[in-house]
């Protein structure tokens, strides 16, 4: 298992995972834009030659990371690949900022539980966060 760089011929693996992985995916012309914003903050898990992964982060307008996305395709949870894609983000996130924040479904139990082990701290509870009701936390991790 690897990662490396995410190239343009990969977006409709990653939409696949998209879709696998959440109620309502992020589509086509949100990767493209957070990719053209933050090309050096895309990067695919590959296991040999096929994509199981991807994390998506960048720095904000007032200079704090952000993770926008990690997913695992549901075949391939389980394996470590969301962690390893956490840890990767992180380690890139390190060389430019001093925290770094996402938001996560209060119901990801799974991601919750990464994050919470890897030093991240809940914040607030953002209300009605997603399209379908639903409410995030807002998790944050110092990073120096």
């Amino acid at each position: 298992m690897f990662i490396r760089p995410f190239k343009e011929q990969d977006l409709s693996e990653i939409l696949a995972i998209e879709r696998a992985s959440f109620t309502h995916p992020y589509g086509e012309e949100v990767f493209n834009h957070l990719w053209n914003r933050h090309p050096e903050g895309f990067a695919v898990a590959c296991e040999e030659d096929k994509i199981v992964g991807y994390t998506l982060f960048g720095v904000d307008d007032d200079g704090d990371g952000v993770l926008y996305s990690i997913s695992v395709h549901p075949s391939a949870r389980h394996r470590g690949y969301g962690a390893m894609l956490l840890e990767y983000s992180l380690k890139q996130l390190a060389k430019k900022v001093k925290r770094v924040y996402l938001q996560v479904a209060v119901d990801n139990l799974a991601a919750i539980q990464l994050y919470l082990k890897r030093g991240f701290t809940k914040k607030k509870t953002c209300r009605e966060y997603y399209e379908d009701g639903r409410d995030a936390y807002l998790l944050v991790k110092q990073l120096r």
